[in-house]
């Protein structure tokens, strides 16, 4: 190997191969270099390609790789929220209105609440006197612990319902990417919430019917109660009932793709909220049905009639 690397420069053919050029001298390099015909000859055959080779072997290396930054692009573009989907529609609706009608519907409420609860019955019901679809459907459902019920019946009115139709309303803005909507999602459903509960606190005041609890109890035992005249009707079902409609119906205009898991969700709720009323002896079933009635169709018609989407659809 020594003898090779210093022998002298080469000439003719040899010569030529090596001013190729530094492609052809680096090709050359890395062949072993041996005596005989045979090394010349290699030589030459890789001077003959380098040249050819050289800018192939380049354009290779700078070639970028796209195939998987497309599949990046593709599945970002899949995954991003309301990509392969129209963006939500927008709903008719004017808050120097929308919220003064929830304050005064609130201040309804809260009214009737304060000043207004009966002190007696109107509607009063001797025992053995109640009609006979109450009468079966109290004696049916009336759990031995009402109390446990009446806690139950709180927490589905006033917490699980709530939650899914309020938490999947403003989750369905989030996955559309619509995030700056919750505001009025959330203000346009509560509003058809809090009508509904002023419309159940007039009726409340003007049936002044007697809860199911108060037939043939002590007239001691029922002062101690706060509202035993107010049971129809029943005030749990017809805000659950309100929440849950109210929410589906805006998610549903909204095209938001949560809407079938409100429907699905909380409205069976809201019916265990009003079968629970029963359970707790604090409503009839006339009440229950009466309440879950009121709240499906104001839910229903205020976002309907007042909030429908700009495109007329």
């Amino acid at each position: 190997m020594r003898d090779n690397f210093f022998a002298p420069a080469p000439t003719g053919r040899r010569a030529a191969s090596t001013k190729a050029g530094a492609p052809a001298l680096l090709s050359a390099l890395s062949v072993p270099v041996t005596a005989g015909q045979e090394t010349v000859a290699e030589l030459e055959g890789t001077s003959a390609r380098a040249p050819q080779e050289a800018p192939l072997m380049i354009a290779a290396a700078r070639r970028p790789r796209t195939a998987p930054l497309v599949a990046l692009a593709v599945a970002a573009l899949c995954l991003a929220p309301g990509a392969a989907r129209a963006e939500s529609r927008a709903l008719r609706y004017e808050l120097k209105l929308d919220l003064p009608v929830t304050l005064a519907a609130g201040a309804v409420v809260g009214a009737t609440q304060a000043w207004l609860l009966p002190e007696s019955c109107r509607w009063c019901v001797a025992p053995g006197e109640l009609n006979a679809l109450d009468a079966g459907a109290r004696q049916a459902l009336l759990w031995q612990r009402p109390r446990t019920a009446a806690t139950l019946s709180d927490v589905s009115a006033f917490l699980v319902t709530p939650a899914l139709g309020f938490g999947l309303l403003a989750g369905g803005a989030a996955t559309e990417g619509s995030l700056s909507q919750t505001p009025v999602d959330l203000l346009l459903s509560a509003e058809a919430t809090v009508v509904t509960m002023a419309v159940t606190q007039l009726a409340k005041v003007i049936a002044a019917r007697q809860r199911p609890f108060t037939i043939g109890a002590p007239c001691e035992a029922i002062r101690l109660e706060d509202d035993p005249y107010t049971s129809f009707f029943s005030g749990h079902t017809s805000i659950s009932f309100a929440v849950a409609v109210s929410s589906g119906t805006i998610a549903s205009m909204r095209d938001y793709r949560t809407a079938p898991w409100i429907w699905a969700t909380a409205l069976p709720v809201a019916a265990t909220a009003g079968y629970l009323r029963i359970a707790a002896d604090r409503h009839y079933l006339t009440d229950v049905l009466v309440g879950a009635a009121v709240g499906s169709a104001l839910g229903f018609a205020i976002p309907y009639v007042f909030h429908r989407p700009l495109d007329g659809r």
